[in-house]
């Protein structure tokens, strides 16, 4: 009874983790930086740009860290390396093998990623207005070639766009926000997934090396 309890439990921990979605806002100002906002549930955590405190907190635990290092590589440098070192064609073969389920892991996750208000105000000026015209054509089909990449690859709600040449002045301007939004769930499925095929194939690797 208690086994199909906690079964039971497990189940509804994992369907309520499911349903938690993590949410990036995303806000690009040209000539500013970009600014990034992840929210979980009711919590807020500004990824980017960061605080000025936090950057002197950080270089302070850095000179820190590099004195620590200091004096533990002083100590293990007495000490004499038992392992075996790898060779370069190993290495090449271990990130062979980390990157071959990558591919389908990104895909699997790419499916359930949402790119929500997608709005873009593209002003595209310069001093010759010939010039300004040559712009405004490139840059739309990049845009829109890099736009129908995202739309095939993810489901994108698109909210306003607006690209448009201003042969009057010449202060060309650009803003774009978007959300992205993934579900808990599937995130934890494809690291663990890939997590799993990683672990399984460089076991059997390693059982052919010892087979040998």
């Amino acid at each position: 009874m208690s086994l199909f309890v906690t079964f039971i439990i497990v189940i509804v921990a994992f369907i309520f983790i499911s349903m938690v979605k993590i949410k990036i806002d995303v806000d690009l100002k040209e000539g500013q930086d970009v600014h990034l906002l992840l929210k979980i549930l009711c919590f807020k955590f500004k990824l980017f740009p960061h605080a000025e405190k936090n950057k002197t907190k950080s270089k302070n635990k850095r000179a820190n860290k590099s004195s620590d290092k200091q004096k533990n590589t002083s100590k293990k440098s007495t000490k004499k390396d038992v392992k075996k070192k790898r060779s370069f064609f190993d290495i090449l073969n271990i990130v062979k093998i980390c990157l071959d389920p990558l591919p389908k892991s990104l895909s699997f996750l790419g499916k359930g990623i949402k790119i929500k208000n997608l709005n873009v105000n593209w002003c595209i000026a310069t001093d010759d207005a010939f010039e300004t015209a040559l712009r405004y054509g490139r840059c739309c089909s990049c845009f829109y070639a890099v736009l129908g990449s995202l739309c095939a690859t993810f489901r994108v709600k698109i909210g306003r766009l607006r690209i448009y040449p201003d042969f009057e002045s010449e202060n060309p301007h650009f803003f774009a926000s978007l959300r992205l939004e993934v579900s808990v769930g599937r995130l934890f499925i494809t690291t663990l997934g890939y997590l799993i095929i990683i672990i399984i194939k460089l076991s059997t690797k390693n059982k052919k090396e010892r087979a040998k």
